[in-house]
């Protein structure tokens, strides 16, 4: 872990062949911001819902925190990992 935190702080990007200049500029990047931005307004969407959910259904209520913040990471991840291959294949 070391050894990978030093390369990155040391190595410059101009001498490792085939690496784009600016990678924050990339089809790539532009990817993965769409699709963490429509997977964030999706989990706060699901999150609403959940919430709403649990002040009408009074069973919802008994669900422990950890199961109801491990299935919303679950989803988020899920969900970025979908967007992300589908924003891949519409380029």
């Amino acid at each position: 872990m070391l050894t990978a935190g030093v390369w990155a702080v040391v190595v410059d990007r101009s001498t490792i062949r085939g690496a784009a200049a600016r990678p924050e500029q990339s089809v790539e990047a532009a990817w993965l911001d769409r699709a963490a931005a429509a997977g964030f307004m999706d989990v706060l969407a699901l999150a609403g819902l959940g919430a709403g959910l649990t002040a009408i259904v009074p069973a919802l209520g008994e669900l422990r925190a950890w199961q109801v913040l491990t299935a919303l990471c679950l989803f988020a991840m899920v969900d970025f990992g979908v967007r992300y291959q589908v924003a891949k294949r519409r380029a």
